[in-house]
């Protein structure tokens, strides 16, 4: 798996560009490195999967991520406002990134998938209504 993720403070969300190969073995990988990022509790993030060219994560893969995201001590301080847009063109990849954010449900923050990024950069404009956010 290859991933870049940008947290500068020069964008107004952490961007993370995955490419090449994605498979289970190394999504823990990816989970320590995006909870370690330094915006990872109160920024938005933008995970872009234009450039996976081979996508083999399981829908178990994605449950035990979400499963040890929950666990993790960071999450509980995660901010109830937090939006995460993935990006995808691939209907494969857009329709297990909605398997992800079945799995995803009892963590805080708000997610949506989206096929142009241009649509997730404008959903992170949008103002946050209080009453759609999870408690």
């Amino acid at each position: 798996m290859a991933f870049k993720i940008n947290d500068s403070k020069d964008l107004p969300y952490i961007r993370v560009a995955f490419s090449g190969r994605h498979d289970d073995a190394e999504l823990g990988q990816y989970q320590n490195a995006i909870f370690s990022s330094s915006g990872f509790l109160h920024r938005d993030q933008l995970i872009d999967y234009s450039a996976v060219d081979d996508y083999k994560i399981t829908s178990k893969g994605l449950e035990t991520y979400a499963e040890c995201a929950r666990n993790r001590q960071e999450t509980k301080d995660i901010s109830a406002k937090r939006k995460l847009a993935l990006v995808s063109t691939v209907d494969l990849i857009f329709g297990m990134s909605r398997v992800f954010i079945a799995h995803a449900n009892r963590i805080l923050g708000n997610y949506l998938v989206f096929r142009p990024s241009e649509e997730a950069r404008a959903w992170f404009a949008e103002p946050r209504d209080p009453s759609t956010l999870k408690k």
